[in-house]
Protein backbone atom coordinates (compact mmCIF):
# COMPACT_ATOMS: atom_id res chain seq x y z
CA UNK A 1 0.00 0.00 0.00
CA UNK A 2 1.08 3.70 -1.09
CA UNK A 3 2.38 5.57 1.90
CA UNK A 4 2.13 9.36 1.81
CA UNK A 5 3.38 11.92 4.44
CA UNK A 6 3.52 15.34 2.43
CA UNK A 7 0.30 17.14 2.83
CA UNK A 8 0.20 18.31 -1.11
CA UNK A 9 1.13 14.63 -2.08
CA UNK A 10 -2.00 13.56 0.19
CA UNK A 11 -4.34 16.62 -1.25
CA UNK A 12 -3.33 15.30 -5.30
CA UNK A 13 -4.05 11.82 -4.25
CA UNK A 14 -7.72 12.74 -3.38
CA UNK A 15 -8.32 15.28 -5.69
CA UNK A 16 -7.85 12.20 -8.30
CA UNK A 17 -10.81 10.24 -6.31
CA UNK A 18 -8.53 8.09 -4.63
CA UNK A 19 -8.97 6.73 -0.74
CA UNK A 20 -6.99 7.76 2.12
CA UNK A 21 -7.05 5.66 5.43
CA UNK A 22 -6.20 8.99 7.51
CA UNK A 23 -5.70 9.37 11.27
CA UNK A 24 -8.47 11.90 13.49
CA UNK A 25 -7.77 12.79 16.77
CA UNK A 26 -9.22 9.05 17.43
CA UNK A 27 -9.55 6.06 15.37
CA UNK A 28 -8.31 5.66 11.78
CA UNK A 29 -11.02 6.97 8.97
CA UNK A 30 -11.55 6.15 5.43
CA UNK A 31 -11.55 9.61 3.56
CA UNK A 32 -12.48 10.86 0.11
CA UNK A 33 -13.45 14.18 -1.65
CA UNK A 34 -17.06 15.16 -2.18
CA UNK A 35 -17.79 13.17 -5.54
CA UNK A 36 -19.78 10.45 -6.87
CA UNK A 37 -17.06 8.45 -7.84
CA UNK A 38 -14.76 8.30 -4.35
CA UNK A 39 -18.08 7.93 -2.50
CA UNK A 40 -18.70 4.75 -4.93
CA UNK A 41 -15.45 3.58 -3.99
CA UNK A 42 -15.61 3.76 -0.09
CA UNK A 43 -19.04 2.19 -0.34
CA UNK A 44 -17.59 -0.29 -1.97
CA UNK A 45 -14.32 -0.91 -0.03
CA UNK A 46 -16.59 -0.77 3.00
CA UNK A 47 -19.47 -3.15 1.74
CA UNK A 48 -21.67 -0.04 2.85
CA UNK A 49 -25.58 0.70 1.71
CA UNK A 50 -25.12 4.04 -0.23
CA UNK A 51 -27.55 6.24 1.32
CA UNK A 52 -25.73 5.93 4.29
CA UNK A 53 -24.34 9.54 5.83
CA UNK A 54 -20.79 10.69 5.66
CA UNK A 55 -19.29 12.87 8.09
CA UNK A 56 -18.05 16.01 6.75
CA UNK A 57 -14.58 17.58 7.94
CA UNK A 58 -13.64 20.89 8.09
CA UNK A 59 -9.73 22.35 8.88
CA UNK A 60 -11.55 25.19 11.19
CA UNK A 61 -14.40 26.24 12.72
CA UNK A 62 -14.48 29.24 10.52
CA UNK A 63 -14.40 27.19 7.58
CA UNK A 64 -17.47 24.79 9.30
CA UNK A 65 -19.54 28.01 10.06
CA UNK A 66 -19.59 28.67 6.19
CA UNK A 67 -21.47 25.53 5.64
CA UNK A 68 -23.79 25.00 8.67
CA UNK A 69 -26.94 27.27 10.06
CA UNK A 70 -25.97 28.74 13.60
CA UNK A 71 -27.22 31.12 15.98
CA UNK A 72 -25.36 33.29 18.41
CA UNK A 73 -26.30 30.22 21.23
CA UNK A 74 -25.40 27.30 18.35
CA UNK A 75 -21.84 29.34 17.66
CA UNK A 76 -20.88 29.64 21.41
CA UNK A 77 -21.63 26.04 21.36
CA UNK A 78 -19.91 25.01 18.90
CA UNK A 79 -16.59 27.06 20.42
CA UNK A 80 -17.06 24.75 23.06
CA UNK A 81 -17.04 21.36 21.45
CA UNK A 82 -14.62 22.14 18.59
CA UNK A 83 -11.99 21.00 17.79
CA UNK A 84 -12.60 18.26 19.50
CA UNK A 85 -13.91 14.57 19.16
CA UNK A 86 -17.33 15.63 18.61
CA UNK A 87 -19.61 15.47 15.79
CA UNK A 88 -22.82 17.96 15.04
CA UNK A 89 -25.44 17.51 13.17
CA UNK A 90 -26.69 20.63 11.69
CA UNK A 91 -28.75 22.41 9.15
CA UNK A 92 -26.63 22.63 5.89
CA UNK A 93 -26.60 26.35 4.26
CA UNK A 94 -24.15 24.84 1.49
CA UNK A 95 -24.81 24.25 -1.71
CA UNK A 96 -21.82 21.85 -2.93
CA UNK A 97 -22.62 19.40 0.26
CA UNK A 98 -26.85 19.21 -0.71
CA UNK A 99 -25.83 15.50 -1.80
CA UNK A 100 -24.79 14.77 1.63
CA UNK A 101 -27.82 15.77 3.67
CA UNK A 102 -30.50 13.57 5.23
CA UNK A 103 -34.22 14.40 4.61
CA UNK A 104 -34.17 17.24 6.93
CA UNK A 105 -31.17 19.27 5.01
CA UNK A 106 -28.55 18.24 8.06
CA UNK A 107 -25.11 16.98 7.79
CA UNK A 108 -23.02 15.23 10.47
CA UNK A 109 -19.83 17.79 10.62
CA UNK A 110 -16.52 18.07 13.09
CA UNK A 111 -13.73 19.65 13.37
CA UNK A 112 -10.39 17.82 14.24
CA UNK A 113 -7.69 18.75 16.60
CA UNK A 114 -5.53 16.47 14.63
CA UNK A 115 -3.07 18.48 12.98
CA UNK A 116 -2.01 16.79 10.14
CA UNK A 117 -5.47 16.14 9.25
CA UNK A 118 -6.71 19.62 9.14
CA UNK A 119 -3.69 20.80 6.98
CA UNK A 120 -4.54 18.02 4.42
CA UNK A 121 -8.40 19.30 4.62
CA UNK A 122 -7.07 22.75 3.95
CA UNK A 123 -4.97 21.98 1.12
CA UNK A 124 -8.00 20.31 -0.49
CA UNK A 125 -9.90 23.25 -0.77
CA UNK A 126 -12.82 20.89 -1.03
CA UNK A 127 -15.53 19.00 1.16
CA UNK A 128 -13.77 16.18 3.10
CA UNK A 129 -15.62 13.08 3.29
CA UNK A 130 -14.94 10.23 6.14
CA UNK A 131 -16.18 7.28 7.98
CA UNK A 132 -14.62 4.86 10.10
CA UNK A 133 -12.00 2.28 8.82
CA UNK A 134 -13.80 -0.77 8.80
CA UNK A 135 -16.22 -2.86 6.72
CA UNK A 136 -19.86 -1.54 7.32
CA UNK A 137 -21.47 -3.31 10.50
CA UNK A 138 -18.04 -5.26 11.92
CA UNK A 139 -16.66 -4.46 14.93
CA UNK A 140 -13.96 -1.65 14.65
CA UNK A 141 -10.22 -1.68 14.88
CA UNK A 142 -7.35 0.67 15.46
CA UNK A 143 -4.45 -1.83 14.47
CA UNK A 144 -3.21 -0.08 11.63
CA UNK A 145 -2.05 -3.22 9.57
CA UNK A 146 -5.49 -4.86 9.96
CA UNK A 147 -6.89 -2.13 8.48
CA UNK A 148 -4.36 -1.98 6.04
CA UNK A 149 -5.10 -5.34 5.04
CA UNK A 150 -8.86 -4.79 5.24
CA UNK A 151 -8.36 -1.77 2.41
CA UNK A 152 -5.79 -3.28 0.47
CA UNK A 153 -6.42 -1.46 -2.93
CA UNK A 154 -4.38 0.37 -5.46
CA UNK A 155 -7.16 3.21 -4.76
CA UNK A 156 -6.37 3.27 -1.16
CA UNK A 157 -3.03 5.13 0.34
CA UNK A 158 -2.21 5.47 4.21
CA UNK A 159 -1.76 9.34 5.16
CA UNK A 160 0.63 7.89 7.76
CA UNK A 161 0.51 10.08 10.62
CA UNK A 162 -0.05 9.26 14.24
CA UNK A 163 -3.87 9.51 15.13
CA UNK A 164 -4.61 11.28 18.51
CA UNK A 165 -5.12 8.62 21.51
CA UNK A 166 -8.86 8.40 21.85
CA UNK A 167 -9.72 4.66 20.91
CA UNK A 168 -13.29 5.05 20.34
CA UNK A 169 -16.01 7.05 17.30
CA UNK A 170 -17.06 10.87 18.26
CA UNK A 171 -19.46 11.86 20.38
CA UNK A 172 -22.65 13.09 17.99
CA UNK A 173 -24.87 15.56 18.78
CA UNK A 174 -27.80 17.27 17.62
CA UNK A 175 -26.15 21.02 17.47
CA UNK A 176 -29.67 22.92 17.72
CA UNK A 177 -31.45 20.45 20.22
CA UNK A 178 -28.02 19.97 22.29
CA UNK A 179 -29.19 16.17 22.55
CA UNK A 180 -26.72 13.33 22.40
CA UNK A 181 -27.23 10.67 20.20
CA UNK A 182 -24.39 8.72 20.57
CA UNK A 183 -21.87 8.83 23.59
Amino acid sequence: MKEIVDVKEGADWLLNNRILIHPTDGIWGLGCIATKAAITKIDKLKQRKKNKNYIILFHDIDNALEHIESDKIDRKFIREVWPGHVTLVAESTSKCLENFTDEKNNIACRVSTHYHLNVLIKELKAPFISTSANISGTEYTNNLKDICNTFNSNEVALFNHQPGGISKPSKIIMLKSKKVIRE
